[in-house]
């Protein structure tokens, strides 16, 4: 597991925490701005994460989509995405209908 919480990450951060491969839980909890979805490619390398918590970030929609997409087909199971966007009503039906056996939180 890895927790961050009120960091700042910069460029070299997010790469080097993409080759954390085996990881298989990761927070990344009140990081406004540094969360957002130039991170996402980085965050796809985690093959093998299980849970990811997002909760109050930068990330948007199509950022948080991108980040199913890519890690879906892999072991993802959870995903908390709480106070990144609205994941009430609509938002969350898209997302949970595309991608059924991740939790969305």
């Amino acid at each position: 597991d890895l927790s961050f919480s009120h960091t700042k990450l910069n460029d070299a951060d997010w790469e080097a925490l993409g080759r954390l491969v085996t990881m298989q839980r990761l927070f990344l909890k009140r990081m406004k701005p540094m969360l957002q979805d130039e991170c996402v490619p980085s965050l796809l390398q985690l093959r093998k994460l299980q849970l990811i918590g997002l909760e109050d970030n930068d990330l948007s929609f199509d950022g948080t989509e991108k980040l199913l997409h890519g890690l879906s087909p892999c072991q993802l199971t959870e995903l908390r995405v709480r106070g990144s966007f609205d994941v009430s009503g609509r938002t969350k039906s898209q997302l949970a209908s595309k991608y059924p056996h991740v939790a969305l939180l």
